[in-house]
């Protein structure tokens, strides 16, 4: 994953797309959290530059990370749309959530918030309309060739 993230070619979405579905399934296997992934299908072959393949796929796996450490979540839900108006990615969870949206203790809301700002994006982060947290991520398909 350090190679690949880091390969300054940049890549294919679908490839992002399918490592990110990857490597939550796997983080959440064995639990009793039930992950459900909601993709484009198909998956977008189209190009993604190196700067936003490095940071959606951190963002996914930090905010998964997050979700599996923190939440106590039976349900995590990972969501990649893409249209004519441009993409989100989102990752939302059940579990306990937090009034904050910003880290206490670690780095990781903070990185994430660094990431999507290295993009030119604003990372939505915080408590989820049902209860649990949401980590969103949505800007125009140009960000996306960065």
């Amino acid at each position: 994953d350090v190679v690949w993230v880091n390969d300054p070619r940049g890549g294919v979405l679908a490839e992002l797309l399918l490592r990110i579905r990857e490597h939550v399934q796997d983080l959440f296997e064995g639990s009793p959290c039930k992950v459900t992934v909601h993709f484009p299908e198909p998956l977008p072959e189209r190009n993604i530059g190196p700067l936003a393949k490095r940071n959606l796929y951190l963002i996914a796996k930090e905010a998964a990370h997050n979700a599996y450490k923190y939440s106590a979540a039976t349900e995590v839900v990972l969501r990649f749309t893409l249209d004519g108006s441009g993409f989100t990615l989102e990752l939302c969870d059940n579990g306990c959530g937090t009034s904050s949206t910003t880290s206490t203790g670690g780095h990781g809301l903070r990185n994430m918030h660094a990431r999507a700002a290295a993009l030119g994006r604003e990372l939505q982060a915080g408590p989820a309309l049902n209860g649990g947290f949401r980590v969103l991520l949505a800007g125009p398909s140009s960000t996306l060739d960065l």
